[in-house]
């Protein structure tokens, strides 16, 4: 008894949820994104926008500098120094020519005049010229960062190559999906204007009510494929505009303002 009870009481809920009709609420609307937007242009403009050609642009730069690094290992280096000493002599010291000494006055004063007065100066100077012969290790980091260079620039090109196709699809997706879109409101329309027409035959009594409820139908399915080719030109446009790097753009998104908070 129990369970019969519970099952009356879902039925009776049941009911008016399945009578209830949906009305949605946000339009759906026909975008007009890249409608008017040359291939090369939109391509140009992804190039500038898409973060991983970017990335990919970044990966050359430094494996040109890598090149260029390891290139100048293999150059010979020319090392140029030169020095100068002065010094403060205090004290005693032993004449080199006589038997006799002299006696320099001692204490800080006088031997930073004597280091500034450059009376016992010393210069030093040369020249190191250092050249790579055979050097392997050399060779072999620029040879790998040569291979390194050429890898960044095929994914480079890659990345390019790739953009351009998702834009090329996205485009003509929606162009294609504007046309289904357009031949799908013309065919509702024409099914609403049957419908409407079967109705007044039926009011004239030369329709039947199957044929009105058959037309009614078709009123139905031609709205959903309308619905449908709405809902994919929306979709469309957001494959568009992620292949334009415009994600952010169009959200109106800032990556600026979320750091700062």
């Amino acid at each position: 008894m129990r369970l019969l009870g519970f099952v009356t009481t879902t039925a009776a809920w049941s009911a008016p949820l399945l009578r209830a009709e949906i009305v949605p609420t946000t339009p759906i609307s026909t975008p007009d994104t890249g409608q008017n937007i040359r291939i090369e242009d939109a391509v140009k403009e992804a190039w500038q926008k898409r973060p991983e050609l970017k990335q990919a642009a970044l990966n050359l730069e430094n494996a040109g500098t890598d090149v260029k690094a390891t290139k100048n290992e293999l150059l010979p280096s020319v090392n140029i120094f030169g020095e100068y000493i002065a010094s403060g002599l205090g004290g005693v010291q032993t004449s080199t020519t006589t038997t006799g000494t002299v006696v320099f006055p001692g204490g800080a004063g006088q031997d930073l005049s004597r280091v500034f007065a450059g009376n016992y100066s010393t210069f030093e100077g040369g020249i190191n010229l250092t050249l790579p012969i055979r050097n392997r290790a050399a060779q072999a980091d620029n040879a790998q960062a040569l291979l390194n260079e050429r890898e960044q620039k095929t994914q480079y090109r890659q990345e390019q190559n790739a953009i351009f196709v998702g834009v090329r699809n996205a485009l003509i997706a929606m162009q294609e999906d504007r046309a289904s879109l357009a031949a799908a409101e013309e065919a509702r329309k024409l099914a609403v204007q049957t419908f409407q027409d079967e109705q007044e035959k039926y009011r004239l009594g030369a329709s039947t009510s199957y044929n009105v409820v058959l037309r009614s139908r078709d009123v139905t399915t031609a709205e959903g494929v309308e619905l449908r080719d709405r809902i994919n030109l929306l979709e469309d446009e957001l494959k568009f505009n992620q292949a334009m790097g415009r994600t952010l753009e169009v959200n109106q998104i800032s990556v600026a303002d979320a750091l700062k908070h």
